[in-house]
């Protein structure tokens, strides 16, 4: 009898080990963040809740397991209207006489005509630094170029029909740094949401 109990003990402890180690991930209890539906941010739990529209983290953020918990990431608002350029890629080394007409890149970017100003800021000191990714149009408004990826078909849509008659309002973050020699039309900013 001694046997039994002994050998029923062990295989209590194997099935305990067993459920542990085979533990499918929808057995883990998932806590939802709570939304801010002001400006489509994420509070998690745990976090300052700050209340001056730089305070939140997003669902990218918590999906790449980026945020510790108690930091938050800047939500910077900026105005302009939806624009594109050329650019000649590299090698710029070419003869004029016998190709007039070099190929070109046509990068997406939002022209800002208003906004954070820190945000702007560092822009434009990147630009002056002599960093060519973003640049100045005609009239010396700062073009931030854009991932058009990053936002849903409508926001996507309302972006697209801005002008400079009929601006709209951006939120953006700052990614991290790519280091040097990017792609001409790589974006240095996440987009997080649009409103006219």
């Amino acid at each position: 009898m001694v046997k039994k109990i002994i050998i029923l003990l062990i295989l209590v402890v194997l099935l305990i080990i067993a459920l542990a180690v085979f533990k499918k991930p929808s057995d883990n209890v998932v806590v939802m963040p709570i939304v801010n539906s002001e400006d489509d941010g994420v509070v998690v739990v745990g976090s300052n809740l700050n209340t001056d529209n730089t305070n939140t983290i997003t669902m990218n953020d918590l999906a790449s397991g980026s945020n510790s918990g108690t930091s938050t990431v800047p939500i910077n608002h900026i105005r302009g209207y939806y624009s594109t350029y050329d650019v000649v890629p590299y090698p710029i080394l070419y003869e004029p006489d016998r190709d007039p007409k070099p190929a070109t890149t046509t990068c997406t970017a939002f022209t800002v005509i208003d906004g954070d100003k820190e945000f702007i800021a560092k822009y434009r000191a990147l630009i002056d630094g002599l960093n060519t990714v973003n640049r100045y149009d005609s009239k010396g408004n700062l073009m931030l170029n854009i991932d058009l990826r990053e936002l849903s078909l409508d926001e996507k849509k309302i972006l697209l029909e801005s002008t400079a008659d009929s601006q709209i309002s951006l939120f953006a973050k700052n990614k991290e740094p790519a280091g040097k020699d990017g792609y001409y039309c790589m974006s240095f900013i996440k987009l997080v949401s649009v409103k006219k």
